[in-house]
């Protein structure tokens, strides 16, 4: 299992063919359908395994649902060890997917169990790993603090493969805070290791050696080590490498005056990527055939080129290719003429460049906030000690606060939700449109994290038990808003909310939220694909989190074993919601007083439905509602 996490951590080159892949998955999954359930050891040990074989074959959401399936089973000698292993796996598999927000969270708690565990070899892969993406999201100091706790494990055992790409990783973040040198020195450390273990990485150093000079301004060199580069790709067969460091070389050539060296290479490029799935080097390709025909004043093609490569901009979500895009097309507006066309061009430019400067302000504060985190225990015991005599005032205006932010959030999300579809559905005027609507879904999705943020951190500083409850609370409404943004914004079809992946998830991120340690808890989950619209959507989140978060927070006080299902089905026209607890039950004085009681209510009522309560064992709330479209809209 040591050898396996580090290969989770590291998403290492070696690869399983799909056929065999397949087999072994089907194996695995007969002995967990033929396994004892009693026998939880060896249900977590196959499933573990199932999860590793789809994440070696890229099936990443298929491996995030055997590695949370993992953890929902209780070991009789639970081992930090293990734990941090699987919460390594999920946390790759987020990356995979791009959600580094998540991806950030499991592979911190993986990296605490390993600390714990005094396992410095996995906290050094761990540690590479996290600053991999930590320089993905912009966050380069925290980026530099990883990579260098990294590098002062593995530089005290013998140079490896490992040491050579925290080289690789940390010349990169250099290199996008603009010290070059040092950029420089890293790569070389880098090139020197590789050249030595693996031909494939060796290949990528020289060619962000190369791009680093061509930042620099040293075009000779950069051609030298971009040749270097190419010559390794073509030995390795990397077709995909290959189209991008050719891309660089067509760059050099138009960057030097020899256009018609560039003009066959950037051609050879975009021969290439006609024929790959590689998004992000035909951007390039294209842009840069836009730059070159702009040079040769061609401006028809290069308008055509710089149109092409803004529809695969606009598709795949990326403004900085999108600024380059457009400063282009605005040049070939001002050689051709086409002043209207030039003035609506820098209008969106100034879009997308006042977009890019709140991301480089959201990356700031995040910055901020991960910096506390680390400093805030030190800190705390002072904290508190001053807080003392304040204490009981602040837990009075704090109640004030939480309700109104509570409410600001539910405004500021249902506003938000509509404003998107309004938008959505204006297809007709895409241009401008397009831009405001992924401004204004990032500036929410900002809001309901910087919200999260703030009933994160209150709930570090109460001493009142009630408070912390609370604000948890609060904190849990708010992930549920936000994930059913997220989970609208990227959906397929239009309004069409898919129950079992947003519940199931929602769920988890509650056990998280609250603390819940998910080898203790057996939790059940058993929820149909039904496809609602947005309004049942939410109203049925929100009821599930405050059922769910009133279990955590009353039901299991000193209770062992405690138990929680959550089932959605589909029966007939209706659908039927069941939250059942083996808790301590409710009282009827404890019902009428309860405000997220009144809330369930509320809701359920939105939704015309009804609601069944049955408290003779344990807790168990039905809720039943038709699927239908309704008459009564949830913000209307």
């Amino acid at each position: 299992m040591r050898k396996l996490v580090l290969i989770w951590v590291l998403c290492s080159v070696f690869q399983i063919c799909s056929g065999q892949n397949r087999n072994e998955i089907d194996s695995l999954q007969q002995i967990l359908r033929n396994s004892n359930r009693g026998n939880s050891k060896q249900i977590s040990d196959v499933t573990a395994q199932i999860a590793w074989l789809f994440y070696s074959g890229s099936k990443y959401d298929s491996a995030l649902k055997f590695y949370k399936r993992t953890l929902t089973y209780p070991i009789e000698e639970p081992h930090r060890g293990w734990w941090a292993r699987i919460y390594a796996g999920i946390g790759a598999s987020y990356a995979a997917l791009n959600q580094s927000d998540s991806s950030i969270l499991y592979y911190r708690q993986s990296l605490t169990d390993f600390q714990i565990a005094k396992d410095s070899e996995n906290i050094a892969h761990t540690s590479l790993a996290l600053s991999i993406v930590y320089k993905n999201r912009g966050l380069y100091e925290e980026a530099l603090e990883s990579v260098l706790t990294a590098i002062k494990i593995l530089e005290k055992e013998k140079p490896s493969n490992s040491l050579a790409q925290c080289y690789n990783t940390i010349a990169s973040i250099f290199a996008k805070i603009h010290e070059y040198t040092e950029a420089s020195n890293y790569y070389r450390k880098a090139i020197t290791l590789f050249a030595k273990s693996d031909t494939a990485y060796l290949a990528r150093s020289y060619n962000n050696l190369g791009w680093l000079f061509i930042l620099t301004h040293q075009y000779d060199s950069a051609r030298a080590n971009l040749n270097v580069a190419a010559n390794l790709k073509r030995k390795l067969n990397d077709t995909k490498g290959l189209a991008r460091t050719i891309n660089n070389l067509g760059k050099v050539s138009m960057l030097t005056g020899n256009l018609t060296e560039a003009t066959k290479e950037l051609n050879q490029s975009f021969a290439i990527q006609q024929q790959i799935d590689d998004p992000g080097g035909m951007i390039e390709v294209l842009n840069n055939l836009g730059e070159l025909s702009l040079l040769t004043s061609t401006y028809k093609k290069s308008k055509d080129y710089l149109l092409d490569a803004e529809k695969i901009i606009l598709k795949s979500g990326t403004p900085e290719y999108l600024r380059q895009n457009l400063e282009l097309q605005v040049k070939v507006a001002r050689a051709q003429k086409d002043f209207a066309n030039g003035m609506m061009l820098m209008d969106r430019l100034i879009i997308i460049r006042d977009s890019l400067l709140n991301d480089e302000k959201s990356k700031s504060l995040q910055a901020m906030h991960i910096r506390y985190e680390t400093e805030k225990k030190e800190q705390q015991i002072a904290l508190l000690q001053k807080q003392e005599e304040i204490n009981l005032a602040q837990i009075k205006s704090s109640r004030i606060l939480i309700g109104a932010l509570a409410v600001g959030l539910l405004l500021v999300a249902a506003i938000g939700i509509l404003i998107y579809i309004n938008l959505r559905n204006a297809r007709a005027a895409k241009g401008r449109i397009e831009l405001l609507l992924a401004e204004t879904r990032h500036r929410i999705k900002n809001n309901l994290q910087t919200l999260a943020s703030i009933f994160h951190l209150q709930t570090r500083h109460y001493t009142d038990h009630e408070m912390v409850l609370e604000a948890r609370n609060s904190e849990s409404r708010v992930h549920a808003m936000s994930m059913l943004h997220e989970r609208f914004y990227n959906a397929e079809a239009d309004h069409v909310i898919n129950t079992r992946a947003y519940i199931t998830d929602l769920v988890h991120k509650l056990v998280d939220v609250y603390g819940i340690r998910t080898r203790e808890l057996r939790l059940t989950l058993n929820v149909d694909d039904i496809e609602l619209d947005i309004d049942k959507a939410l109203a049925l989140s929100l009821i599930i989190q405050e059922l769910v978060c009133n279990a955590f927070k009353y039901a299991f006080d000193h209770k062992p074993n405690p138990l929680l299902t959550v089932s959605i089905r589909s029966r007939g026209d209706l659908v039927v919601a069941t939250v059942r607890d083996n808790g301590i039950g409710l009282d009827d004085h404890s019902i009428g007083r309860s405000q997220g009681f009144s809330l369930v209510e509320a809701l359920v009522a939105q939704l015309e439905g009804r609601m069944e309560l049955d408290n003779s064992s344990g807790t168990t709330f039905v809720i039943q509602f038709p699927t239908a479209q309704w008459t009564k809209r949830l913000f209307s």
